[in-house]
């Protein structure tokens, strides 16, 4: 599959932009430089690229400070979905969950309420003709395995170096490995334009992103740090996850629901009283269990 430019959905909110005027901050708006260097395929892009609904849960550490904040949950399409079927029928989803865990798996419950929606038979333009649905809510859950937090182990701070410098060229870094994770350790090196002196850089945001195996450390790729300069404040994101689609299983395609439709749209709303799993036909999801650390370091060209 072609790579394309990307940061996990829960970590979007790392990205700066900056503006040459104030005045006109809408057209003046800079995208990120983007260093992709891996070649590998990842179930991270699918789950980011996916489209579906996805829930994740994550563990979070930042350094220096070497806390842990409590359980996150991160949320991606968790709302209120028409699917139209045709033009006379369509499907309003509506999910709800909650997630219990054991401290070595999540379980997540999902709870899905449908309504069968008419927009022909609508007086409002603005608005759909809902029939309130006559089945109880379709609800399933799933077991997801949790991965263990991320411990960056180099680069190290303490309390009188909490922010270290680092070399840039064939900078190792260390961290705890996770050998049931198969799905490896994503590395996203990020740089807001804030150097040693903190003086801002007008150029943007560059973003370094590679993938490599669980295997506790790794030699990073000079290339991540390509058009950062001497003193720059980056920050060093590692993460790992373990991810699970949720789909209809079963001998039903949406082809089938659309052939119903297009037939008798009432047939829609007999087949999902009586079989309401194929509500998962309509809008599949995504569940994982991730876990990311955060350090920030001065990354150092001249020595």
């Amino acid at each position: 599959m072609k790579y394309k430019l990307f940061l996990p959905f829960f970590l979007m909110g790392l990205v700066a932009c900056n503006s040459k005027d104030i005045k006109d901050q809408s057209n003046e708006i800079q995208k990120p430089k983007y260093n992709i260097v891996t070649l590998k395929n990842s179930p991270y892009v699918d789950f980011y690229f996916g489209g579906k609904e996805a829930i994740l849960q994550y563990d979070f550490i930042e350094y220096p400070y070497k806390s842990r904040s409590p359980l996150r949950v991160k949320e991606r399409n968790v709302r209120d979905n028409t699917i139209m079927l045709n033009d006379d029928v369509g499907v309003r989803l509506h999910d709800s969950y909650t997630i219990e865990n054991d401290g070595r798996t999540a379980h997540f419950h999902i709870l899905r309420d449908a309504s069968i929606v008419f927009p022909k038979e609508s007086q409002d333009p603005l608005r759909v003709a809902r029939r309130a649905t006559t089945y109880e809510p379709y609800s399933y859950s799933i077991y997801v395995q949790m991965v263990d937090s991320i411990h960056i182990i180099r680069p190290s701070t303490d309390e009188c170096h909490c922010i270290p410098m680092c070399y840039y060229e064939n900078m190792e870094i260390e961290w705890n490995p996770d050998y049931n994770n198969t799905n490896g350790v994503l590395i996203i090196t990020e740089w807001n334009g804030v150097t040693l002196t903190g003086t801002p850089n007008s150029a943007g945001t560059i973003i370094g992103i590679d993938f490599v195996d669980d295997t506790g450390v790794t030699t990073l790729n000079n290339d991540l740090f390509d058009g950062m300069p001497d003193e720059a404040l980056v920050n060093l994101w590692l993460l790992r996850a373990n991810v699970v689609d949720l789909s209809h299983v079963g001998d039903g395609t949406i082809e089938d629901l659309i052939a119903m439709a297009n037939e008798d749209p009432l047939l829609v709303e007999t087949l999902l009283e009586e079989n309401p799993e194929f509500l998962l036909l309509l809008q599949e999801m995504t569940l994982g269990c991730g876990a990311v650390a955060m350090l920030p370091f001065y990354l150092i060209r001249n020595l």
